[in-house]
């Protein structure tokens, strides 16, 4: 349409309910009404509900719940749900590594807490085990008496889905000579340093894809690595931009409307379909930490 894009950048303070309403509130006073964000679960969904309210449409970058794009037909999420990561890795330690016995580290927030009930239900359903289910207040960073649960109960492998504090947490069950291997639902490269050493060799499950070329001019561009959701974000834009395209508007029930009718997307962070709620999806792949690093596992 040869219109010129105009950003107006909002902080939600984190994971903070009541920040995100405050920015989505500033943001509809000046008239914005196709918002990127917000990027975590506990915001995405308290903002959901308001969106026809408030004449909106949220894309989010890397919101990890299911919930956020079924609550409103003007929310979209180009992170899959990491439901479906987590269900795949209950999979794979079952029926690949062919453990029986393992254990849980999540925590009491929103969607670390879903992402360990969702490994548990797998696990149970394929007919292995858990053994303990650890899943403190987000306050606590402490997590010894957490881990030595863990440790007392032998399991054949520990699963964090605490993506905040997994750093910590290894560290903390190592500390204990538990050597039980690592497996994680989402690892970044923070995180692995964080813990000093205690994640080397540990698996996780991700949807993302390290595109290069996307770095590569990123760092040409701002002097620094793209951390996460850059990729997403930079997906969402464009996606902002075909809806716009495909209908000639920039109403926002349009707009909800164009990007509900697209199916497929070839993007930085992957190539995905949207489902009918607006949830992306993804092939779901396994990475393992390698000196520090994160490499794909090969078979």
């Amino acid at each position: 349409m040869g219109r010129t894009l105009e950003t107006n950048i909002q902080d939600n303070l984190g994971d903070s309910p009541s920040g995100a309403i405050s920015a989505m509130h500033s943001l509809s006073a000046q008239n914005v009404r196709l918002i990127i964000g917000p990027n975590l679960t506990p915001s995405a969904n308290v903002l959901a509900p308001l969106t026809e309210k408030e004449n909106v449409v949220f894309i989010a970058p890397s919101v990890g719940s299911e919930k956020f794009a079924e609550l409103s037909p003007r929310t979209f999420n180009v992170f899959p749900p990491n439901k479906f990561d987590s269900f795949a890795l209950a999979e794979y330690l079952y029926n690949e590594k062919g453990f029986r016995k393992i254990a849980i580290f999540g925590s009491q927030q929103e969607w670390e807490r879903d992402q360990a009930l969702f490994v548990k239900t797998r696990f149970e359903q394929l007919g292995g085990t858990v053994t303990s289910v650890q899943l403190p207040t987000t306050d606590n960073s402490d997590l010894r008496s957490e881990s030595l649960k863990i440790k007392n109960e032998n399991p054949d492998a520990v699963v964090f889905t605490n993506y905040g504090e997994t750093g910590i947490a290894a560290k903390r069950v190592r500390e204990l000579k538990v050597s039980a291997p690592f497996y994680s639902v989402l690892l970044f490269e923070p995180k692995i340093a964080e813990a000093s050493g205690a994640l080397e060799g540990a698996v996780f499950v991700s949807t993302d894809t390290n595109d290069e070329k996307f770095n590569s001019k990123f760092k040409s561009k701002y002097n620094v690595a793209p951390g996460f959701p850059a990729n997403q974000a930079y997906d969402a834009v464009y996606l902002i931009a075909k809806a716009i395209k495909d209908s000639g508007s920039t109403d926002p029930k349009v707009i909800a409307s164009a990007l509900s009718k697209i199916k497929s997307f070839k993007g930085s962070s992957g190539d995905f379909t949207f489902d009918s709620d607006g949830n992306a999806h993804k092939k779901v792949n396994f990475y393992v930490v390698k000196n520090g690093k994160t490499e794909p596992l090969k078979n």
